[in-house]
């Protein structure tokens, strides 16, 4: 036998391919498999890098560079918020690294191949790899009502990434718990990159301060760091709105921009919103921290609820027996001690539902679990309560009712976009204090379309009666016809009435879904 000891490698390995292969019609294929193969292994290796450290995510905190979120000298970091001073002059736009449209001499314009075409609204840039992202812009003001008013009433508010230009830097602290939110302080926006001087007294501070501070470049701010693809919201108030809002318009920023909220009154500004937003068949909205709400409020919170629903209710009723009530508790605030007496309401109540209705606040649908919120619906009636504290004043004046109706509006817009997120429902009715206005009641259940609940019967001293002789009577209690019993769960030994009332008279209560005033019967 002959060995063929000088046979390349090459050629080993192919007639090694070829044994295991077998005829010719299997090698072809077998060669194309491996072909294949190694294309797609290399093209997954080669997404995973790019994606990994290619496409990482990046914030601006030097004019010139873009820099990883752990490598800043001059960005601190609490709570996702990225605080940017600016030092030695009119801070620079730093240069984007996303893949940005065609421009000229800085200023965005459509490609040529698609002239006259607005970018955001062209289909073809959508197969790019980019994720768009949804923005809100904050330029001037002191405290984060701005802030707060967004997020708490507005839509998908969470998944926004939020930049503030702040002019008082002084106001800086109250802007770090706020997440994915970028600060530019101390920074004045305006129409170009330059310093001007600043007259403020700072947060508690008596002193009036004299500063030039940096004013940034808004048009070229938003071309830069942002992408066309993005759905931006932009909130002005700064005295140089008038020229920022032109300025925009001549460098084609305005297709960038989805909505223009200002908080200006002055009639020139206005016409000059108007003048160059109607160019592009865009409108103002007008944004109002002191009112807290903004013009188009109703248009992006429609309400959930079927129009004709809403009314005011002072009593509970079932129209087919005269002797049943309804029974309610509430809370003004959800404490350590209202919860341990809603988890005994929930191990009394088992998997059965009860004609309990519970009413608690904000808080407890900001901070309750799904699962636990899911829980409670399947075994109580539940809804809103908005108490005393959240009044702005004695109603006296239009001023007052209006920011009041503002106030238990958002309130209510909150809580159900809660409901919505964890369990897919609705949020249909609202318990209100006693001392709330009729006028605020009868707005808040036609805006809202939702049932108000404005007078109750307190029975939550009672508990005393149930502690020394362990009975409660109608009698004893003194309910009128159609009065509604009310239980405070913020007082001592709300537990022992809530259970007491729940297990000795459950067959007798009335839902708040089934509740109709004594005036319906027949």
């Amino acid at each position: 036998m002959v060995y063929k000891t000088d046979m390349g490698l090459k050629r080993q390995l192919s007639r090694r391919v070829s044994v295991v292969s077998g005829t010719r019609p299997c090698r072809v294929l077998g060669r194309v498999v491996g072909v294949v193969t190694v294309l797609a292994i290399g093209f997954l290796c080669g997404h995973f890098i790019y994606h990994s450290f290619v496409t990482a995510k990046h914030v601006i905190t030097d004019p010139e560079q873009y820099v990883k979120r752990d490598g800043s000298k001059r960005t601190v970091h609490i709570d996702d918020t990225h605080i940017l001073k600016s030092t030695h002059g009119a801070p620079k736009v730093a240069p984007s690294k996303q893949k940005m449209p065609h421009t000229e001499n800085g200023f965005h314009s459509p490609p040529k191949e698609r002239d006259g075409v607005e970018i955001k609204k062209d289909m073809s840039v959508q197969f790019r790899d980019y994720v768009p992202r949804k923005v809100f812009v904050n330029c001037g003001g002191t405290f984060p009502v701005t802030l707060d008013l967004f997020l708490n009433t507005y839509p998908d508010a969470h998944k926004y990434d939020l930049y503030t230009f702040l002019p008082d830097e002084s106001y800086s602290l109250f802007y770090q718990t706020y997440k994915r939110h970028t600060l530019y302080t101390p920074s004045i926006v305006s129409e170009e990159n330059t310093t001007v001087e600043s007259t403020n007294n700072g947060f508690a501070s008596m002193v009036e301060q004299r500063d030039m501070i940096d004013t940034v470049d808004l048009p070229s701010w938003i071309l830069t760091n942002l992408h066309q693809d993005d759905y931006v919201i932009l909130k002005l108030d700064s005295k140089f709105e008038k020229v920022i809002v032109k300025n925009i318009g001549s460098k084609n920023a305005i297709e960038w921009i989805d909505k223009f909220y200002t908080t200006s009154e002055d009639n020139e500004t206005i016409a000059a919103y108007r003048d160059e937003l109607g160019k592009f068949n865009k409108q103002i909205s007008f944004w109002d921290n002191s009112a807290l709400t903004y013009s188009d409020f109703d248009t992006v919170n429609p309400p959930s609820i079927p129009k004709g629903l809403g009314t005011v209710l002072s009593q509970c009723v079932d129209p087919t027996e005269s002797e049943k009530f309804g029974l309610f508790l509430f809370s003004e605030q959800f404490t350590k001690h209202v919860n341990q007496t809603v988890n005994l309401l929930i191990t009394y109540a088992g998997e059965r539902k009860v004609g309990v209705s519970v009413f608690l606040p904000r808080d407890f649908f900001r901070s309750i679990p799904s699962r636990s919120l899911r829980e409670l619906s399947e075994i109580v009636t539940l809804g809103l309560f908005i108490g005393k504290e959240n009044q702005t004043g004695d109603g006296t004046n239009t001023t007052e009712e209006d920011n009041e109706f503002n106030t238990y509006r958002n309130i209510y817009v909150e809580a159900a976009s809660q409901v919505h997120h964890h369990t897919e429902s609705t949020l249909q009715y609202v318990m209100v204090s006693s001392t709330t206005g009729a006028d605020v009641c009868r707005r808040l259940s036609q805006s809202r379309q939702v049932i108000v609940f404005n007078e109750t019967k307190h029975i939550t001293h009672h508990s005393q009666t149930v502690l020394q002789s362990s009975t409660l009577t109608m009698d004893m209690i003194g309910r009128n016809p159609g009065e509604i019993l009310a239980v405070d769960l913020m007082k001592d030994n709300a537990a022992i009435i809530t259970l007491y009332m729940t297990k000795r008279f459950e067959p007798w209560l009335v839902p708040a879904s089934k509740c109709q005033p004594l005036v319906n019967r027949k």
